[in-house]
């Protein structure tokens, strides 16, 4: 259906521990991405837990009272999604979206992106800002449709990162080490973490990412494929043509042929 929100805005705040708000009762809709600690949410006699790695969906008028752990500071990146109205249909189908999911790489970065654009002074953002919910709440949903062995388990902070920074820095060299630093973690201790998550290792994991962008740009450009492989990070075009077949049984080029008929 189709959503258009009057404001939409993102941010991180910190609780100190044992803190405790509300009721909290608000016109629009609200995402919290706990990143630290945890909260219990109470809403309408209903306890949920969040913990780091999930993230929960706050409905309108619905009080709903925060209790955030009682050892340690909280730490949790929010969007406020407001409307004029709220129909019957939207009703509907805020209603019908899950009350909390797992925080996925791409969930991720779209609150920090949001974050990072809410805090802009130099561009009108307002519009930027509207387009970034909308996503967000489309990708909720969508994520939310699948069954629930299809959905990403929730990762801990570290893989996420881990994760993120290789899909923003595929096209360079990545060592183990590179890929740890960033995540704040030993080699071992990333490898574990890959293992246990999301039964692959970081290299393999590195490998699917430069393989699956290799076949964007083989279907949807005209880069030749020597081009393709420097651009997706392989060490050479005969490694690319190597692993892609490995994958796909099929070449590079065999496989741009086949796609366009």
């Amino acid at each position: 259906m189709r959503i258009t929100p009057r404001e939409g805005y993102f941010g991180v705040s910190r609780s100190a521990p044992g803190s405790r708000h509300g009721p909290r009762m608000k016109q629009g809709i609200q995402f919290l991405a706990m990143l630290s600690g945890s909260l219990k949410i109470e809403v309408e006699g209903e306890t949920r837990h969040l913990l780091p790695g999930n993230m929960a969906l706050l409905l309108p008028q619905r009080p709903a009272n925060f209790r955030f752990d009682a050892q340690q500071e909280s730490r949790y990146s929010w969007c406020q999604i407001d409307f004029d109205d709220i129909s019957p249909g939207l009703h509907l189908y805020l209603n019908s979206l899950a009350p909390q999911l797992p925080v996925d790489p791409q969930m991720e970065q779209m609150m920090e992106l949001g974050v990072s654009i809410t805090g802009s002074r130099h561009i009108n953002n307002h519009r930027v800002l509207i387009e970034l919910t909308q996503t967000l709440l489309h990708y909720y949903s969508a994520l939310g449709a699948l069954e629930e062995e299809a959905r990403p388990r929730a990762m801990p902070r570290g893989l996420r990162q881990a994760c993120r920074y290789i899909s923003t820095h595929y096209q360079q060299p990545l060592a183990l080490e590179d890929i740890a630093q960033h995540a704040h973690c030993s080699v071992n201790h990333l490898i574990n973490l890959f293992k246990h998550y999301l039964n692959t290792t970081p290299a393999r994991y590195l490998r699917q990412v430069r393989i699956n962008q290799s076949e964007v740009l083989l279907k949807h450009t005209q880069q030749s494929v020597n081009k393709i492989a420097e651009q997706c990070g392989f060490i050479s075009p005969f490694h690319f043509s190597r692993v892609f077949k490995a994958a796909h049984a099929l070449s590079p080029r065999q496989f741009r042929d086949r796609f366009r008929g």
